[in-house]
């Protein structure tokens, strides 16, 4: 039986090493002919990518970087990521230590931003015949001691199904048959919109339903290791969580510290090799980031991307920075801040499950969580189940995770969803190609050098929006009634921001043959402030060229006819 469509998932880069050979690991979705879903993992070792390299004869046309560079000068040159930097460095003639970083540096190399995996989704997507199959996400919350740290509950939800994996050590000495109904009981009773739980079947005001399950394990490890056992059973597309750097931290260092189990093995699908298995937790711990203007500004924590790598079926992001990103260029902000809670209340005009006990009203949120962990345990298990499938019913609304971030991420990987330019330029980059050029590589030394920068210039925003007379009249000889049309209209771009798929065709800096970086023994500042004038015309030349150019002042010049004479000053003008 055919496959009718081949979607890409997935793509996990396992570098060479003395143990495996260059890897890369792709999950892919497979619908059959007769409409069966398959969801399978495949190894493809010692890719071969394309790299571009100047052909010697063209070399003596630039010292420098330029942006792209037509295909007939230079030489395609394939090799696995892993052998790059010595491949590479042969083609270019780069000698001594060699590494990435001398090789980027290079103005004749292309493709050098671009990764393998990157190229390898490519593929996949251009082939791709029917319609986009929207992803498939898993949902997992976690709840620990606020002082031990020790892990009570993890309940994961996909589709319709939420499973609670309760740890008995926690829960004490309870009949699990009692637990289970009191769990039932403060569900119905407080979880919103439910009308009914009844064996674990949950039925909603509007008639529709889902199931939660109870499983009760011996201790800690037990719920650890079967719950996200269950994330690899299920396969889903993307496992995630609200705030996952908590989550996901809690359970590496649990596992591995408490239990002694390898974060590697634990994340890895089953099918996974071990020799092949990678696990990583890449921290945004960045407090500012710097603007192109020199200032800084904190970077709030729904702002952070944390890159998770695991060589599983699924991507591990965050929920609550994914929600963020995909709606920050659309939306202002959500005000009362990105928590989870105040999100539900905004978007699904419901809260997180809090059960009505006089006892906890009015508490902190560690407090809180620590007397409902110790007093009032099923409601506290029916707080957690809730917690993840809210999540479900959020993105069954918006639709962010299923179906927007991978539209919007195009041929990119999600761990760089968080950079618009970067993601612009791998779509730039294919563009080039689709046109026979070959996108330049961005050298190092970039990042430390700004050139001039946009320090201290002055930016208005909306300059069609300001002032009043050059509107258009609605009525001629009422001056005061003006119409929203303008006569004329100009704008001045500092900075360009980069929307999400727009503006791709502005991005080239070649129709710019020369350019003014720099006056020696003028400062920054009033090199920008004299030229910024020129650019909106209001400059007086006397004033410009004097001061940029070194030419006489008024008062100098002056002086210099007071002293000549007018007369004898024309008369040699015109003798010369």
């Amino acid at each position: 039986m055919g496959d009718v469509k081949r979607e890409f998932r997935k793509c996990t880069w396992v570098e060479k090493s003395k143990t495996n050979e260059d890897a890369h690991i792709v999950s892919e979705l497979i619908t059959k002919e007769d409409g069966t879903v398959v969801r399978q993992i495949r190894i493809i070792e010692n890719y071969k990518r394309p790299y571009f390299v100047t052909k010697p004869f063209y070399r003596k046309r630039h010292v420098s970087k330029i942006e792209y560079e037509d295909v007939s000068r230079v030489e395609r040159v394939e090799c696995t990521d892993s052998d790059a930097v010595k491949v590479l460095s042969s083609k270019l003639g780069i000698r001594g230590k060699l590494n990435m970083r001398r090789v980027k540096m290079s103005p004749y190399l292309y493709w050098g931003d671009m990764r393998a995996s990157t190229i390898i989704k490519r593929i996949y997507n251009s082939k791709l015949t029917g319609t986009f199959t929207p992803y498939k996400v898993c949902m997992l919350d976690i709840e620990a001691g606020v002082i031990d740290s020790v892990i009570s509950l993890v309940t994961v939800s996909m589709d319709d199904h939420s499973v609670c994996f309760i740890n008995k050590q926690w829960m004490g000495d309870v009949e699990t048959k009692a637990f289970t109904q009191a769990v039932y009981d403060a569900y119905s009773r407080d979880a919103p919109d439910v009308e009914s739980v009844i064996d674990g079947v949950v039925t909603l005001t509007d008639g529709s339903s889902y199931t939660i399950e109870l499983i009760y394990c011996r201790h800690e490890g037990e719920v650890i290791e079967r719950s996200i056992g269950l994330t690899h059973e299920w396969r889903p597309d993307i496992l995630t969580a609200w705030n996952a750097l908590y989550d996901m931290s809690k359970l590496v260092s649990r596992a591995k510290e408490a239990w002694g189990m390898d974060p590697v093995d634990l994340f890895s699908d089953p099918s996974i090799p071990r020799h092949l298995r990678r696990f990583s937790i890449k921290e945004d711990n960045n407090d500012y980031k710097r603007m192109n203007s020199g200032k800084e500004s904190f970077v709030d924590f729904h702002q952070r991307w944390h890159i998770f790598t695991s060589t599983s079926y699924y991507t591990i992001l965050d929920n609550m920075a994914a929600f963020y990103y995909i709606r920050n260029g659309s939306e202002s902000g959500v005000a009362g801040g990105y928590g989870l809670d105040n999100i539900l209340d905004n978007y699904m005009k419901f809260k997180k499950l809090k059960p009505d006990i006089p006892e906890v009203e009015g508490l902190d949120k560690a407090t809180w969580n620590m007397v409902m962990s110790e007093k009032y345990k099923p409601e506290y298990a029916a707080y957690n189940i809730f917690d993840s499938k809210s999540m479900i019913l959020l993105d069954a609304k918006t639709k962010d995770l299923t179906i927007n971030l991978p539209l919007l991420s195009q041929d990119s990987e999600f761990d760089i969803f968080k950079s618009g330019p970067r993601r612009l330029l791998d779509s730039y980059t294919f563009f080039l190609l689709d046109n026979d050029k070959v996108v330049g590589t961005k050298s190092p030394l970039m990042e430390q050098w700004e050139g001039l920068g946009t320090k201290d210039w002055i930016v208005t925003l909306d300059a069609w929006k300001k002032g009043f007379k050059n509107t258009f009249k609605t009525f001629k000889h009422i001056d005061k009634l003006r119409g929203n049309l303008r006569l004329l209209t100009t704008d001045l771009d500092i900075i360009s921001s980069y929307p999400f798929q727009t503006l791709m065709f502005g991005l080239g800096t070649t129709r710019t043959s020369r350019e003014l970086l720099d006056i020696e023994g003028f400062e920054q500042a009033y090199f920008t402030k004299h030229n910024l004038g020129l650019c909106t015309g209001r400059v007086q030349a006397l004033t410009y060229c004097s001061s940029m150019l070194n030419l006489p002042t008024a008062f100098e010049l002056k002086d210099y006819i007071d002293k000549k004479g007018i007369d004898n000053i024309l008369d040699k003008a015109k003798t010369e």
